[in-house]
């Protein structure tokens, strides 16, 4: 299964020092920081080891995966019907919330997120729109890898797997015990 982790929207001191240290825990870490401007992003880029650029999908600036070398770009639900030529060699993901967008839509992609598969940590009232048996279902009629986030933590591996899921993406549950506020 692989194993995605999402930045938080803030940098901030120890972050690339966690990040290069649990590297190896996780195939892709999307850089998810929606604010950021390009001259932001090359700066957090040209501090990374090259093991860490490799594994990084970018959420914006797509065009710097070229530059980079990256490990892929992710498409936001909004620019999906964008030219996505601008990955270089590496994958090309994006998100869905709704089952039959994503069975129509994510074989076109190296993978895709789904969620939330569980109650978020991180938005309250954001609820699964889907039972298990709706995952099972949709997710043995498509191709797709497909990615759950939401909720997710380590002790749901083997649930999300019966599921047919292709993955877990991290966010709150790794980073509650790495940033202390």
């Amino acid at each position: 299964m692989i194993r995605i982790l999402i930045t938080l929207p803030n940098t901030f001191g120890r972050e690339v020092a966690i990040l290069e240290s649990y590297a190896e825990k996780f195939q892709k870490i999307h850089l998810r920081k929606e604010d950021w401007t390009e001259e932001q992003t090359i700066r957090f880029l040209d501090t990374l080891s090259h093991k860490l650029i490799r594994r990084i999908v970018l959420c914006d600036h797509y065009h710097l995966a070229l530059d980079y070398n990256v490990g892929g770009i992710h498409m936001k639900e909004s620019k999906r019907t964008m030219n996505i030529g601008a990955s270089g060699k590496g994958t090309v993901s994006t998100s869905f919330h709704d089952l039959h967008t994503l069975k129509k839509e994510a074989p076109a992609f190296d993978y895709a997120l789904f969620g939330p598969v569980y109650p978020s940590f991180s938005k309250s009232g954001y609820v699964p729109a889907y039972t298990k048996d709706d995952f099972r279902k949709a997710l043995s009629q498509t191709k797709a890898r497909v990615v759950g986030i939401g909720g997710i933590t380590d002790n749901k591996t083997g649930e999300l797997q019966s599921l047919g899921f292709s993955g877990l993406a991290f966010y709150t549950s790794f980073w509650k015990d790495h940033v202390k506020a």
